[in-house]
């Protein structure tokens, strides 16, 4: 009976959404943060933006999931093997693309109801035309023999980090690099802060927003192609 009891237990894990290892946000000691105003989360109009969430779940869970604000196109929200919207049907996700994007309000009033720890959303600026080849990518797929290789943004259960670490290895280079698959979404954003992000908004339970922008700007940290 007690194997039989863990087993039910590891099952009921496994429907869940996220992937082992919750903790919290892990801000490096150099970085510059201050309480974000509500504006910071308005979606730039005049360039892209590359936005990588990472949350915190307790307590044994995590998740992350991608947003893409691409000029003169609709947000791409990407959810691999979450939760987000399926209570609306079929016609609220399509291949883990939600059809109604969040806003990163909406978004994190959302993880609140989760009861998250905290989380950290990881942004860079990029040009309008970049953004454009990511956002045809995540809607349309990547078949198998072009650049990049086959791709589709389903996922199953506790492999959203892996899938967006894939996706980011494959078809973002020119904007960070992905040197291994991140399973944890606490070990993919303590990469994340090493790839020169614009800037790191960081939630946490109880806390107010706050924003993290880098020490020093590298000369490489400007919009790719601009």
């Amino acid at each position: 009976m007690k194997w039989v009891a863990l087993g039910c237990l590891w099952l009921s894990m496994l429907s869940m959404e996220g992937c082992f290892y919750s903790t919290g946000p892990d801000i490096p000691s150099d970085w510059i943060g201050r309480r974000a105003a509500l504006a910071m989360l308005d979606d730039p109009k005049d360039h892209g933006r590359l936005e990588i969430i990472a949350c915190y779940s307790p307590p044994l869970f995590s998740h992350a999931a991608l947003r893409l604000v691409c000029p003169d196109r609709p947000v791409i929200f990407w959810d691999p093997g979450g939760d987000y919207a399926k209570d609306k049907g079929p016609g609220g996700r399509a291949h883990d693309l939600i059809s109604d994007p969040p806003t990163l309000s909406r978004y994190l009033s959302y993880r609140e109801m989760l009861d998250d720890t905290g989380g950290e959303i990881f942004q860079w600026d990029i040009p309008p035309d970049v953004a454009l080849r990511l956002h045809n990518t995540l809607t349309s797929g990547n078949p198998l023999g072009t650049p990049g290789g086959a791709f589709t943004t389903s996922a199953v259960g506790l492999q959203c980090s892996l899938s967006i670490s894939d996706f980011l290895r494959r078809f973002a280079p020119d904007i960070l690099t992905i040197d291994d698959d991140y399973f944890y979404p606490f070990s993919l954003a303590q990469h994340l802060w090493t790839q020169h992000p614009h800037r790191v908004l960081v939630y946490r339970r109880d806390i107010p927003l706050m924003i993290y922008l880098p020490p020093v700007r590298p000369d490489t940290h400007t919009l790719p192609g601009g």
